[in-house]
């Protein structure tokens, strides 16, 4: 007889293809903000992702059966890749970054121009886009490097991990030690260089750029506590509210010294106390004694 050597057969491994869950700002059906966020995804996002080989998911598009909340949560912990959308500053997309943040694992920022990031992650890296077919098509290579750049980061690097890091090495160092003194050390230059970083975000125009709409500010030693954005009518409306509210204060037309070509501020301040009982109710509440009001249309 004549033996025959068994053939080994390697076991095949079935490909399966990187996830990337998009965070977004959603909205209603054919409201505005679905239909940007639909727009981005569909002419920039799922192209890009597509050449990366990713299968995409969004919350909006999700049709299995069982709690749609469990499912995003265990998208925004569980894929390879999470992009978040933080224009309009959406509450949902904040909470769902925070936990992506949570996890260590790679994460891209994006952002439409305009959008004034909070405080606590406005140093983050973020890609800001403009809405439009040309932005579009400059988004995409920068889409690219950005997702090939945190797919090839060892660790990710966020505001989570950052603080989760520097408790363990303080655990680990003497606070009277040398080692401690230099952690201090740092400490304070990263706030430093944070602080510089938020400044320049924020005194570039491109940040502050939105077509046909408005937004108003309260603002105290130049911080910004509060903005929002309006539609044309509801900000003329609370410009002829505040002018009737206050006919002695002093409104000035004028661009700030800051300010771009392409947008108007209206600056309102006044002798008198502000009160909290003037404009709409939507609004009335922000205004505070000693607080300088901005209103500006772009």
């Amino acid at each position: 007889m004549t033996n025959k050597k068994a053939e080994t057969i390697e076991p095949t491994t079935e490909y399966k293809p990187k996830k990337c869950f998009i965070v977004t700002p959603i909205g209603g059906d054919n409201t505005p903000t679905r239909r940007a966020a639909d727009g981005l995804i569909r002419a920039v996002i799922e192209p890009v992702l597509e050449s990366l080989e990713f299968e995409t998911y969004v919350a909006h598009r999700i049709s299995e059966t069982g709690s749609i909340t469990r499912q995003v949560i265990e998208h925004v912990l569980y894929d390879d890749l999470v992009i978040a959308n933080l224009s309009e500053l959406n509450p949902n997309v904040m909470y769902e970054l925070a936990v992506r943040h949570c996890t260590k694992l790679p994460v891209v920022v994006l952002a439409e121009q305009g959008t004034i990031l909070p405080f606590d992650i406005a140093a983050e890296r973020t890609i800001f886009y403009t809405n439009d077919m040309h932005g579009a098509e400059d988004l995409k290579p920068q889409l690219i490097n950005a997702i090939k750049n945190s797919l090839n980061q060892d660790n990710s690097d966020n505001p989570v991990y950052r603080v989760a890091t520097s408790k363990v090495l303080r655990e680990q160092i003497e606070q009277d030690s040398t080692q401690g003194y230099l952690l201090h050390k740092l400490d304070n230059l990263e706030t430093s260089i944070n602080s510089i970083v938020m400044a320049i975000k924020n005194d570039t125009p491109n940040n502050f750029i939105y077509k046909n709409k408005a937004k108003y500010g309260i603002s105290k030693s130049s911080e910004m506590i509060f903005s929002r954005l309006l539609d044309e009518d509801t900000y003329l409306k609370i410009k002829d509210s505040i002018k009737s509210a206050y006919p002695n204060a002093k409104i000035d037309f004028e661009p700030r010294v800051r300010t771009s070509p392409t947008r108007t501020s209206i600056v309102m301040t006044s002798s008198i106390p502000l009160n909290s009982q003037v404009i709409e109710d939507s609004i009335s509440h922000l205004l505070i004694n000693d607080v300088e009001v901005t209103i500006i249309s772009y």
